[in-house]
């Protein structure tokens, strides 16, 4: 859900996912023609559950 959200938003023809390791942040941010688009950025927070 948060994924789509964020991926719906960017107005670019492709995203880009910048992150480091599965437990920190990433961010997500529109490419035009190789270049990113810096206006725009999602930041995408991992949630962990307890079962």
């Amino acid at each position: 859900m948060y994924l789509q959200d964020g991926l719906t938003s960017i107005d670019a023809e492709t995203a880009q996912f910048a992150f480091t390791q599965a437990t920190r942040p990433a961010v997500i941010t529109g490419m035009v023609d190789g270049t990113s688009v810096e206006e725009y950025r999602y930041l995408l927070m991992p949630v962990r559950l307890t079962g």
